[in-house]
């Protein structure tokens, strides 16, 4: 298996990167000096390789200067045994990323207004003064607003959003630096009253 130690990690930080081998008998027991390649290919496409052997507990650890890359987006970690077609990958990303602030909207009405927050990091810190581009999606699809806007002091990118309709909306926000977005769904639901009879 392959594991840096984050889903995300800033342009100027180290990615540590955590490798094992194992086989797969039950129970599966841990592989010392296996000899493993750990590639990391940068947005590019081009590639840094080391190989490093595992311990007597099946693992081994490299670390990634990503300072002297100076890309931003998705990276491949992979890891393969040597001489052989076994491997795995993973693919954290590198540079300002963003999600969403809140989950968990409980109820979005036709008419009423709503802040939608999402949040843009770099590594585990927000980044001020990052642009991103989000854009809001009707329940038809269609786009009804975009908005350029700059992150606040602490990561967050803010828009507000008055739904017109019912339906299934998106909003899509897009860091401009990475390219690197993400998408949150709310549904819109007419409000209801209860008439006392």
């Amino acid at each position: 298996g392959v594991f840096p130690t984050g889903p995300s990690f800033a342009s100027d930080a180290t990615m540590e990167i955590y490798v094992g081998s194992f086989n797969d008998t039950e129970p599966r027991t841990a592989v010392p000096n296996e000899e493993l390649n750990v590639t990391v290919t940068r947005p590019d496409g081009t590639t840094w390789t080391e190989t490093v052997t595992t311990d007597s507990e099946g693992a081994a650890q490299t670390t990634y200067d990503l300072s002297n890359d100076n890309q931003n987006g998705t990276y491949e970690v992979t890891v393969e045994l040597s001489n052989t077609a076994t491997s795995a990958t993973v693919s954290p990303a590198v540079g300002p990323t963003v999600t969403e602030a809140e989950d968990d909207y409980e109820e979005v009405l036709v008419g009423d207004q709503y802040d939608v927050d999402f949040l843009v990091r770099s590594g585990e810190f927000g980044v001020s003064g990052e642009t991103v581009n989000i854009t809001v999606r009707d329940p038809n699809y269609d786009i009804i607003n975009t908005t350029q806007v700059q992150t606040s002091e602490d990561g967050f990118a803010t828009i507000n959003l008055t739904p017109q309709q019912m339906g299934d909306y998106q909003v899509t926000a897009e860091v401009v630096l990475s390219g690197q977005s993400e998408t949150m769904n709310l549904e819109v639901r007419n409000a209801t009253f209860d008439r006392a009879g």
